[in-house]
């Protein structure tokens, strides 16, 4: 199929160029006569208008042959809510038609349908790229009415230069599958791997940039085998040759000299950091467990920060989204690689910021948590079996309040919920046009400062998140605080973390609610040292007996132990 539209599309090229040269001896002379006769007359018109200029005294430092600057067109604002509906790739038929997808939600009311679409269907082998697949979807996402969203799947399915590709590794050396169809996840350490996926984006955003600028609404890089941009939250990746090559450098780079890994970590002694690769390598990721986890998150995030640069170069318009996943249960904590969005952001600087939902999590728990950290807009992806009676009812007040900038549907067979996700298009645009009027009567007005009573303002500390033992939700260990403070989710509260409170953060407030939970409590040095040096009190449960440990798993000296009790009231 794509070789014949190949030879049609040359077909057209080679009758075109016939029929240029298919011209009679008289239409030929007369052609000549026509252009001589024109030149005559523009040269008679220069020089006319030289000689008035020159008259005048008004000739410019300039040709006449200069081209006009272009003039740029201003793009359309899409930084407004939308609602979405998910396509993959794999589920379309072989012939490419979308239009019984595309009838079953006309009626819901979506703003954009999120394209994602896989690595092989267009990158047909290295560094050569077949569009027909993409156009013809994208084509018919506009022609029906949507703009689109476009999401590149990092997946090495169907790839025809796979085994060029370094593989995400599990701990025990085999190359990760999650199921028969998901397997064979390129290493986003691997500095070869990350030339070709950088290149494959660079020709993506190209191409979207120059035909679909105006009816795109996101773009953003998908990697893991359930469709974010962490690692999947199945197993501990990465442990191939480059990822584990990278950490070394990464403790290497970090603490500089052998005697302060040592200090760091007193079961590790080391003359040199060569010494690390006669460890094996799982036991120094357990013994570096903030480290290996810290490594991760910041290789994930580099990755996107790099995406996020190309897609701006191609059309800043079109928003970078960045997909978390979830970002808040043990899953983020434990495997998937992202668990602190504050950080994540300080190196992204994404557009958008997505996470899904979690039955066990209060929706308002999870929007204020991302819109507090990363101080960028929130989006969510919502599946099906997440949508209970209590979370609809949830998302609308939260879509309504304009708390969510883009939010994504799962699709199904079914379309069981296409009146809902109408609902929830409908409150998005109210929010939309709300927030409009509002910005335009601060305008007129001026900005009043806020009045409101302060909010309660809870501390998520990141490192007892992904040190605790066994792994616990953020959420839960706060739930009894977050439903008082928050009056069961109708009423706002803020957060902050401590990588924020060690950044010095501007506004830290002198007063923050917690909760601590487990046999030992894990907070930085640089956390504990900014908590005492502005006296900052962390509110707990009553009876909460802490013992304190640093990131390495140490004892906190006693001194120091005491002070933070003080605080910890």
């Amino acid at each position: 199929m794509i070789l014949k539209y190949q030879t049609e599309r040359n077909c057209i090229n080679k009758k075109s160029v016939k029929k240029q040269k298919n011209i009679t001896n008289r239409e030929y002379q007369s052609e000549k006569k026509m252009k001589k006769l024109f030149l005559m007359i523009l040269t008679a018109v220069l020089a006319f208008s030289l000689y008035g200029c020159q008259i005048n005294g008004n000739i410019k430092n300039r040709s006449f042959l200069d081209e006009e600057t272009p003039i740029e067109t201003e793009k359309t604002d899409k930084s407004g809510g939308k609602t979405g509906i998910e396509l993959w790739s794999f589920e379309i038929p072989e012939n490419g038609d979308i239009s019984s997808f595309l009838e079953t939600y006309k009626d819901s009311g979506a703003d954009y349908i999120d394209f994602r679409i896989l690595w092989s269907s267009f990158e047909v082998e290295k560094g050569k790229y077949n569009w027909e697949f993409f156009d013809n979807i994208m084509n018919q996402i506009t022609e029906a009415g949507y703009s689109a969203g476009v999401s590149l799947v990092f997946w090495t399915n169907g790839l025809s230069f796979k085994d060029e590709i370094e593989k995400q590794k599990t701990a025990e050396g085999e190359i990760y599958a999650f199921d028969e169809s998901r397997t064979e996840f390129p290493s986003i350490a691997s500095e070869e791997n990350q030339k070709i996926m950088f290149a494959t984006v660079q020709a993506l955003a190209n191409h979207v940039a120059e035909r679909y600028s105006e009816t795109t609404e996101l773009w953003q890089v998908l990697i893991s085998a359930f469709g974010d941009a962490g690692y999947s939250s199945d197993k501990d990746l990465d442990y191939g040759e480059s990822s584990v090559s990278a950490f070394y450098k990464f403790l290497e780079e970090k603490y500089k000299t052998a005697e302060a890994f040592t200090e760091a970590y007193p079961s590790i002694y080391i003359n040199d950091f060569a010494n690390l690769t006669e460890m094996e390598i799982t036991e120094l990721t357990a013994a570096c467990a903030y480290d290996w986890k810290e490594f991760k998150q910041k290789t994930l995030s580099d990755f996107q920060a790099e995406i996020g640069k190309i897609f701006k170069a191609a059309d800043s318009s079109i928003p970078f989204q960045l997909f978390f996943g979830g970002i808040e249960d043990t899953k983020a904590a434990v495997y998937r690689g992202f668990y602190d969005p504050y950080s994540t952001e300080k190196i992204v600087a994404a557009d958008v910021y997505s996470t899904t939902l979690n039955q066990d999590t209060p929706v308002t728990f999870i929007i204020d948590y991302l819109a507090d950290t990363t101080g960028k807009k929130v989006g969510l992806t919502v599946y099906e079996e997440d949508l209970t009676e209590d979370t609809k009812n949830t998302l609308v007040a939260a879509a309504e309040n304009g708390n969510i900038n883009r939010i994504c549907f799962e699709t199904s067979e079914e379309a069981e919920n296409i009146e809902f996700i109408k609902e929830i298009a409908n409150a998005v645009r109210t929010a939309d046009s709300n927030d409009n009027e509002n910005n335009d009567a601060n305008e007129n007005n001026g900005d009043k400062e806020n009045t409101n009573e302060p909010e309660t303002v809870f501390f998520i500390n990141t490192a007892d998140f992904i040190l605790r033992a066994p792994a616990e939700n953020l959420y839960v260990s706060l739930r009894e605080e977050y439903l008082s403070a928050s009056e069961n989710g109708t009423k706002r509260v803020s957060f902050i973390t401590d990588t924020m409170i060690a950044d010095d953060k501007e506004n830290t407030p002198s007063e923050l609610t917690s909760a601590v939970s487990g046999e030992y409590y894990y907070i930085t040095t640089t956390a504990s040292e900014k908590l005492i040096q502005k006296n900052i009190s962390v509110i707990c449960p009553e009876n909460t007996e802490i013992e304190f440990r640093d990131e390495h798993r140490k004892e906190i000296p006693e001194e120091t132990a005491a002070v933070l009790s003080g605080l910890f009231d």
